[in-house]
């Protein structure tokens, strides 16, 4: 089970809404997956969340972190997040 816990509601309904493959679906074990059939054959770029430089904890939101404060990467220089990366995140 996943419990998002927040004190604003709104950026987490922001959160929510940008997700491209975000499901809920009560009495379901399974609540975030990418359906196979709607995997696309090459690389496809999530444009809300970029890749930094550090091994783990690579994925950034833009809203929320343009900045690395571990390896010191900015989002304008580094590429957006794969969107199979950001999914498998949730």
């Amino acid at each position: 089970m996943i419990e998002l816990v927040t004190d604003n509601l709104e950026i987490l309904d922001d959160l929510l809404h940008d997700l491209t493959y975000f499901y809920l679906r009560t009495g379901e074990t399974k609540k975030f997956f990418i359906p196979p059939n709607e995997e696309p054959d090459f690389p496809e770029f999530h444009e809300d969340f970029w890749d930094c430089e550090c091994e783990d904890d690579f994925i950034h939101h833009k809203r929320f972190q343009n900045f690395c404060s571990k390896c010191g990467a900015i989002e304008e220089e580094q590429p957006d997040s794969l969107v199979s990366e950001v999914t498998a995140l949730r």
